[in-house]
């Protein structure tokens, strides 16, 4: 009777391991912070007062002559925005009061913010991929798709180029024209909710002229309760491994 007990608390411990490692696997599928993280301290992302002190950018930017960078940061006086170091920034839910958000417009509390630049910059051709759904590890597919460079001026893009660079800018997920199927392709999730707690991905990548990608830089946004998924995940793990261990000192007793 003990050991089938025993045996019924090995099946479950199993049954959570498997768990973890499909959640690893399906988070697999996503696109994982990429790149070198610290300070850019010459990145103003179109604006004043911008946050550049954390900014994931290629890592093989010296050797390319291309700088792609990425961050996440507070709009205007909203809650700034945390991260761990490594290209995860945490961000509260909710809906910005300044305008023109509004409850028929509505923007999230923080922007996403990119930088292309370098001496090689224009012998590049460039994509930018942001993230509608909240759900974690959202696969690279489905991601909103546009060209950073055009975006702003298509028809001057169009006559003239390359354009100046470096182009940088301070984007909000609940702006119109990032849902507008013209000259971008939408997220397959939408629409985007300010509100929704959950994990937003960004990549900025670049491509040399046979369409090859060649650099690459990206970052993820946890919003409200997924700001924290790590310390839940591993203490459930720390309870099945000390179920498993006090069936092995059980079974260590009955065999005394």
């Amino acid at each position: 009777m003990n050991r089938s007990a025993g045996g019924v608390r090995l099946a479950t411990l199993a049954a959570v391991l498997a768990s973890f490692a499909s959640a690893g696997s399906l988070a697999a599928q996503g696109i994982s912070p990429t790149g070198t993280f610290g300070s850019q301290p010459t990145f103003t992302f179109g604006g004043t007062d911008i946050p550049n002190n954390a900014v994931m950018t290629n890592s093989n930017a010296g050797s390319l002559g291309v700088i792609l960078g990425l961050t996440a940061t507070q709009r205007f006086n909203n809650p700034a925005l945390t991260n761990d170091g490594a290209g995860t920034f945490f961000a509260q839910p909710g809906i910005d009061a300044n305008a023109p958000s509004g409850p028929t417009d509505p923007y999230a509390l923080w922007n996403f913010d990119f930088f292309v630049g370098g001496d090689n910059a224009a012998n590049f051709t460039y994509e930018l991929l942001y993230d509608f759904d909240p759900g974690f590890g959202t696969a690279q597919a489905d991601l909103g798709s546009l060209d950073p460079v055009c975006i702003d001026e298509i028809i001057g893009c169009l006559e003239q180029f390359p354009p100046s660079f470096p182009v940088q800018d301070s984007w909000n997920l609940g702006m119109d024209f990032l849902s507008e199927p013209i000259f971008i392709t939408p997220p397959t999730f939408s629409p985007f909710d300010p509100t929704a707690s959950g994990e937003y991905t960004f990549a900025l990548l670049a491509f040399d002229a046979n369409e090859n990608e060649v650099a690459r830089s990206s970052i993820n946004v946890d919003v409200g309760s997924a700001a924290v998924p790590e310390p839940a995940t591993m203490s459930m793990l720390a309870f099945g491994l000390v179920g498993l261990a006090g069936v092995g000192r059980r079974r260590k007793k009955r065999s005394i």
